[in-house]
């Protein structure tokens, strides 16, 4: 498999994206669980701009956010507080957990062996340019299978 898509073990799918092409991936691949990965890493990051992805996700029926980085614990919360507002997660659990202080490498494990286990799981991405180690260690925990 080519591009951002990389396949694991239990037929799961890691996509590893920017934030404006998740629409098209999500709806490509609309018959999967769903498990996200997001990264902060500034304080100040602008939530805001996650907001479509968040909602996105949650739409497509998303019930585990992992959130990585320094600032991760605020990304969090506010994902916690979309989803509380968000009509397409009312009748149903949506997990989140955040790792301010895990080495990347703990993440990428965590990621695919507690918040992506299903069968068929997409296990999506939305990594920023300071993300290289995060995604290159996701790369190598999908090719472990």
């Amino acid at each position: 498999m080519s591009g951002p898509f990389y396949g694991a073990s239990q037929d799961r799918l890691l996509a590893i994206l920017p934030q404006g092409t998740l629409a098209s991936v999500l709806v490509e691949h609309a018959d999967r669980p769903i498990a996200a990965l997001l990264t902060s890493h500034h304080p100040g990051q602008e939530l805001l701009e996650l907001e479509a992805a968040i909602v996105s996700l949650l739409d497509a029926g998303c019930d585990y956010f992992v959130c990585f980085g320094a600032t991760s614990e605020g990304l969090h919360d506010y994902i916690d507080h979309v989803a509380l507002a968000a009509a397409s997660a009312s009748d149903r659990t949506v997990m989140t957990t955040w790792h301010d202080d895990e080495p990347a490498a703990d993440v990428a494990d965590f990621f695919f062996n507690a918040a992506g286990v299903e069968d068929r799981t997409l296990l999506v991405a939305l990594l920023g340019p300071e993300d290289k180690d995060l995604s290159r260690l996701l790369i190598e925990r999908a090719s472990q299978r």
